[in-house]
């Protein structure tokens, strides 16, 4: 971490039309491998010896002891996640946050139902719970 802020993110599966939602704070650099503070796994793994700080994971992958995560923000459909759906339907999608989660720049997102943006309709439930868990611990939705 520089200054005590996040600043590289690593990106694992998810297609072109998922990082192009993505959106990156000024500061942050999309990083292909190495020591990162933010890792998104939606699919596979993280190249090898590579590290991360935080690490939002897709349930039921268990990784995050091979890459040394200081935490682990889980996503998927089971109660026990961190992150789910509230609901989902054509029309929109709405985040549900199950617990409070600590942000590396000294926020703390607290449990809350957030409504997703209408554009990401067009994504899978997966990508749009990883893009919103991502999007929360970026600082780029409130």
């Amino acid at each position: 971490m520089r200054g005590g802020y996040l600043v590289r993110i690593c990106v694992c599966g998810g297609g072109e039309r998922f990082r192009a939602y993505l959106s990156l704070p000024k500061g942050w650099e999309l990083a292909e491998t190495g020591k990162v503070d933010l890792a998104v796994v939606l699919a596979g793994e993280l190249p090898a010896g590579s590290t991360c700080t935080a690490l939002l994971l897709w349930e039921g992958t268990a990784l995050q002891e091979r890459w040394g995560a200081q935490q682990v923000i889980s996503c998927g459909f089971s109660p026990r996640c961190s992150l789910t759906l509230a609901s989902f339907s054509p029309r929109g999608a709405v985040l549900s946050v199950q617990r409070a989660i600590p942000c590396g720049d000294g926020r703390c997102i607290l449990p809350q139902d957030i409504p997703l943006p209408q554009e990401w309709a067009g994504l899978s439930a997966e990508e749009q719970l990883m893009l919103a868990g991502a999007a929360l611990l970026l600082g780029t939705m409130e």
